[in-house]
Formats: structure tokens, sequence, C-alpha cells
């Protein structure tokens, strides 16, 4: 290839460009070329990362819903449950009024029965003296009625288990809220109408453990004897002789303490009670174990 240079008189000199030249301005292209090419690879990378991000900030987005979603639904269970547990509570406080509303019930006619058995046996009475009076009168032989018999025994009510677990729940109530003297008396008078019911091992332990609460240590020893006495069917027995035995150290009688321990843990050795008992004894130097 060659080019023509023109000087200012407009006369041409024919001077060829060397290969040098040619190969610069190709190699130049070429770097143009490049750069453009880098460019779009650039711009293609922006654009996937965009596209990364998006599809990243999305699922974030549905993540944060799910997550809203499970809150609502657990606030939601948490409201049923503690509307379950009020309706519980009233359910169960208003049986415990009916219960008390029926016992006073009962005593009232208890109550009126026995005062008209009283006042008919005072009129049979006023009537046989009567009787007899006007024979000595006339000289006639007293003629006793059958209405002069002595009056039949006193009508006990029948008091059904429900009525029972209620009473025994009531007084049971009293001692967890801290009401330690009405406890033990509805527990003295639970044990004193039912002494053979289904309840009275768990009333003689608690009871104990109301004496306990009032300073009463000696009484309750006594409580927590008569729940030892029959291990037979007796869910408290257990906790009943392990309470024995610490009382029994609190007051210093610890032969007594040592001797109920190991009663408890010869008759019942994997209870979670006779475990208790096994470290009283090795932390009072008591190492005769079973």
């Amino acid at each position: 290839m060659q080019v023509y240079l023109y000087n200012n008189q407009d006369e041409t000199v024919s001077e060829p460009y060397s290969g040098k030249y040619a190969l610069a301005a190709i190699g130049l292209g070429m770097l143009l070329l490049a750069g453009c090419a880098s460019g779009n690879k650039t711009e293609a990378a922006w654009q996937q990362d965009r596209e990364n991000l998006q599809s990243q900030l999305i699922q974030v987005g549905s993540s944060q819903n799910t997550l809203a979603e499970q809150l609502q639904a657990l606030s939601k269970q948490l409201a049923e449950l503690e509307a379950r547990m009020i309706s519980h509570e009233a359910d169960q406080e208003a049986s415990f009024e009916q219960n008390e509303a029926r016992f006073t019930e009962l005593g009232n006619n208890i109550e009126a029965l026995n005062g008209a058995v009283a006042s008919e046996s005072r009129s049979g009475a006023a009537s046989k003296h009567k009787s007899q009076e006007k024979a000595k009168a006339t000289k006639k032989p007293v003629i006793t009625k059958i209405d002069d018999a002595p009056p039949p025994p006193k009508l006990v009510p029948v008091v059904s288990d429900e009525e029972i677990k209620g009473i025994y729940i009531n007084a049971y109530l009293a001692l967890k809220s801290g009401r330690y003297a009405q406890a033990a008396a509805d527990f003295d008078s639970f044990l004193a109408k039912f002494p053979t019911s289904k309840y009275t091992h768990q009333a003689e332990f608690w009871l104990g453990e109301t004496l306990h609460a009032q300073g009463n240590t000696a009484q309750a020893i006594e409580a927590f004897q008569k729940a030892a006495n029959t291990p037979e069917k007796n869910p408290q027995w257990n906790a009943a002789l392990l309470r024995l035995g610490q009382l029994y150290m609190e007051l210093g009688r610890s032969d007594e303490a040592g001797a109920t321990f190991l009663q408890l843990i010869k008759a019942r050795p994997q209870s979670a009670e006779a475990e208790t008992a096994r470290k009283i004894l090795a932390a009072s130097g008591n190492n005769t174990t079973m």
C-alpha cells in the first residue's frame, strides 16, 4: 500500500509507510475491540449479581412472611389455651360453690329433721305423763301407746364421692394459698367425717404439712405417723415416711430419724424418696444404708 503526501506547493511526493506503522495501527484496533468486549462482560456480570441479589431479597421476604404466619398461629393457640384455662378455673370455682351450697342445704335439712324428732319426742313424753296422771286419778292401768316409743335414730346424710372430693380440694386449696389455720380446721373436719375415704391418707399427709407450716412440729409428726401407718394402697406413704424422718431430724431425734429412713429405703429402694433418705443419712454421717 502507498500513501501520497502533498506539500504546500501541491507537489506530489510518493513515500510509502513502513511495515511497523501498519502493525501499530492493527494493534490499536485490537485493543479497542478488547476494551469493548471487556465492558460488555463486566455489564453482564453486574446484571447477574443484581438478579441474584433480587432473588435473595425475595427469599428473605418469603421467610419473614412465613415466620410472621407461624408467630400469629402460635399467638392464637396461646390465646385459646389461656381461654380454656380461665374457663376451667371458673367451672371448678362454680363446682366448689355448688358443693358448699349443697352441704349447707343438707345441714339445714338435718337440723330441721332433728328438731321435728325432738318435738315429737317431747309431745309423746307429755302425753304419757298425762295418761299416767289420769290413770292415778281413776285407778286405771296405764296403757302405753306406740307413740310413746323412743325416737328413731338420727338419719345420716349420704354424701357422694364427688362431694367428698370437693371438700378435700377446698382444704387443699386453703393450704396452698397460705391459709394454714383454715386448712388445718378443714382437714381435721374432713378426717372426722370421712375416715375411710380414698382421700383420707392424702388429707392426713397435708394436715401434717399444714401443722408444720404453723410451727406445730409435734402435732405434724402425729399426722405423718397416721399417714404412714398403712403402706398398702396409700399414695402418700413414701412421702409421709420421708417427712416423718425429716421432722425427727429437726427435733434432734436422730435414732428415730435413721430408723425411719432405713424403713423407707428397705421397703421402697427404687423410689425418689428413698434416694433422698440415702442422701440425708450420708450427709449426717450415718453410713448404714440398704
